[in-house]
């Protein structure tokens, strides 16, 4: 079986928030604060490399693909922690890319980022490196 890694690097990561202080705007509209601005960063149980190395990976490694490269993941952590809006931004592998929205999709559920001790809803974006 060939090796997957995970690159995960949190200086990577591109975190934002929206902010629920408005009536939310439409999809296309949507507005995200400044990632700085959250008192409490968005977090799998377990921390990041729990998510990518008891979940992630494990499911990774079943999904029948000879991809090499690096495939950018964004995914929204909601209020309730559920994972939503996960779009893959750059990969050519569409049966890898159908396979990383299900996995995602069926995350079990995150902490969600705080701001001013309120849930806010954020978006992540995750870099995948495959080896």
């Amino acid at each position: 079986m060939r090796k997957i890694t995970a690159l995960i690097v949190l200086g990577f990561f591109a975190f934002t928030a929206s902010a629920q202080e408005n009536p939310p705007p439409s999809l296309s509209e949507k507005q995200y604060v400044d990632f700085n601005d959250l008192d409490s960063a968005p977090e799998y149980p377990g921390g990041i490399n729990a998510f990518t190395n008891e979940y992630l990976v494990p499911k990774l490694r079943k999904i029948k693909t000879k991809f090499k490269g690096k495939i950018f993941v964004s995914f929204v952590v909601a209020k309730d922690g559920n994972i939503t809006s996960v779009k893959i931004l750059r990969s050519d592998d569409t049966l890898l890319n159908e396979a990383l929205v299900k996995i995602f999709n069926d995350s079990p559920k995150w902490q969600p980022g705080i701001k001013k001790d309120n849930p806010v809803e954020c978006q992540l974006n995750l870099p995948l490196t495959f080896n």
